[in-house]
């Protein structure tokens, strides 16, 4: 949910704000978005390869609290109109954007086993896309159109972030286990043990 919210922020609500609310070209602001995702491309594969040394959900939880606490600051800092100040908003919260997302990917198909792995990452992605960028733009809009502050939208990012942290948290680790076989429904501590089917 945290990705979505974060994403949308930064490309679409931030867009819209840069230019309706602060003043910039929709050209000065495309180039913002554009900075900031090539600084993602260049991130993205930097805190996938600390996943794959650390683990996986010690870098996603520096990335979404990363994204709880540069909330308030890139608003802050756009708010300022200066654009070197808007556009090192912008690479913070892409960076904690990038840990964030960076390990997500592997992080979720590790959770299933070889039988449902597809289905099971596709669902779980696809939902949590629903719940975060899909209700970005209604939430922000309602946000902006009722307060007039931009960083008013920094509380539901924050509530993003919270909502995101509980649910990694119940989560198991993934980090180094064998996951050739999980049988559906297994508890956790068994998915490091090799899954045998009923015919054997």
């Amino acid at each position: 949910m945290s990705t979505g919210a974060s994403f949308n922020i930064i490309v679409a609500f931030g867009l819209t704000y840069g230019t309706q609310n602060l003043g910039f070209s929709r050209s000065t602001m495309l180039g913002v978005v554009l900075l900031s995702c090539v600084w993602c491309i260049v991130m993205l594969p930097v805190f996938g390869a600390l996943s794959d040394r650390y683990g996986r959900k010690p870098i996603i939880v520096a990335g979404i609290v990363a994204e709880a606490l540069v909330a308030f600051p890139m608003f802050w800092l756009m708010d300022t109109k200066e654009l070197p100040l808007v556009i090192f908003g912008y690479l913070l919260l892409m960076t904690a954007f990038a840990a964030n997302y960076g390990p997500i990917a592997t992080f979720l198909a590790e959770l299933f086993g070889t039988r449902v792995r597809y289905s099971g990452l596709s669902i779980s992605y696809m939902l949590s896309g629903l719940l975060g960028s899909a209700a970005t733009p209604i939430v922000t809009t309602a946000l902006l159109a009722a307060t007039g502050k931009g960083s008013s939208v920094a509380w539901y990012m924050i509530g993003a972030a919270l909502i995101s942290l509980l649910a990694l948290l119940l989560l198991t680790e993934t980090f180094k286990r064998d996951i050739s076989e999980v049988p559906v429904g297994a508890p956790a501590d068994t998915h490091n043990k090799p899954f045998k089917s009923a015919a054997a």
